[in-house]
């Protein structure tokens, strides 16, 4: 209770007054950024989940393909596994979501699928790792290359074990690398959950 009626009039979201906060939120995120492979130059946000992530990351390649490419009718290529939030942001930002099948035998989205529904609106790659119905990992390194190869941004999203998959190696469980080790890359969303 005594807590409580301290708190009970803040709001740690003004972070003028709560530096403390914003001093924590600014190692988190450098912490993940190197986790991440990022480097010095990389940046991120805190959200309030992996929701609230992707719709960020949707609303940013958006307005991003908006103003750097002209695209006024922008579309995402996404696995039919990947987390609701995409569909969710598509009907929020008005993005056309075009849901890719997954192998049936290694439950990982179909590349060349994903290739063939790249157009010249299409404003974001997707893939999962790892993604939430079976917990596989998507082959990021070849979506990566397919936004190399047609300039189009990558997100990874690794809202489900995003802060497990980084040690896997280290435990002994070799997995390809899905981060900013790939040129392709370029955001990624992780939860703690």
């Amino acid at each position: 209770a005594t807590v409580y009626r301290w708190t009970i009039r803040t709001n740690p979201l003004h972070s003028d007054i709560f530096v403390g906060v914003r001093k924590m939120e600014s190692e988190l995120i450098r912490w993940c950024c190197n986790l991440y492979n990022g480097g010095p130059r990389s940046c991120g946000s805190m959200t309030s989940g992996g929701t609230e992530s992707i719709l960020l990351v949707c609303k940013a390649y958006r307005d991003y393909a908006y103003h750097e490419k002209g695209i006024v009718y922008p579309e995402m290529v996404i696995p039919v596994t990947a987390h609701a939030g995409f569909d969710k942001a598509g009907q929020y930002l008005r993005i056309k979501v075009i849901h890719i099948p997954v192998d049936p035998e290694t439950m990982r989205v179909n590349v060349k699928k994903m290739r063939s529904a790249i157009t010249s609106n299409t404003i974001m790659l997707v893939g999962s790792a790892p993604q939430f119905p079976h917990g596989t990992i998507d082959p990021i390194q070849d979506i990566a290359n397919l936004g190399v190869k047609y300039r189009i941004p990558v997100h990874v999203d690794a809202c489900l074990g995003g802060f497990l998959i980084p040690f896997m190696e280290d435990a002994g469980f070799p997995i390809p690398p899905f981060d900013f080790r790939l040129s392709g890359v370029t955001s990624i969303s992780a939860d703690t959950h």
